[in-house]
């Protein structure tokens, strides 16, 4: 029987990794007692400690989730650091193009009272 026990408690472990489960709701996560409930029996039913080698597999994949959601985390995080320096950056450009602006606006309106004060001279020596 203890052969059979542990056939079902590495079929229900596969299934729980590969998130197929028949017993527990789709995506349940990985925990000795969730194995043994995929099994269909009740985690009071079975002693795990009698299977080492599957307690040390439920522990290698739990450390690979551990470390790929460490890795998921540690991406979003460096993309949320660079949308957010983007958009300083894009801050930074429009406040120094707006200045560039104002800074022509004020030499068109030099250059048009300069117009208008030699229009003026021009006028005079005409007359």
């Amino acid at each position: 029987m203890s052969d059979q026990v542990q056939k079902q408690l590495v079929q229900a472990l596969e299934r729980i990794l590969n998130k197929k489960t028949i017993h527990l709701k789709k995506g349940a996560s990985l925990t000795a007692a969730n194995v043994i409930r995929e099994t269909g029996r009740s985690p009071d039913k079975i002693k795990l400690a009698r299977y080492p080698s599957i307690q040390a597999t439920i522990a290698e994949e739990k450390a690979k989730i551990a470390k790929q959601r460490k890795i998921a985390n540690e991406k979003s995080s460096r993309t949320r650091r660079t949308l957010e320096s983007r958009f300083d950056d894009a801050k930074k450009e429009r406040d120094k193009l707006a200045s560039i602006v104002a800074a022509q606006n004020e030499y068109v309106l030099d250059l048009l009272d300069e117009i208008q004060r030699l229009n003026g001279s021009v006028v005079n020596i005409k007359k």
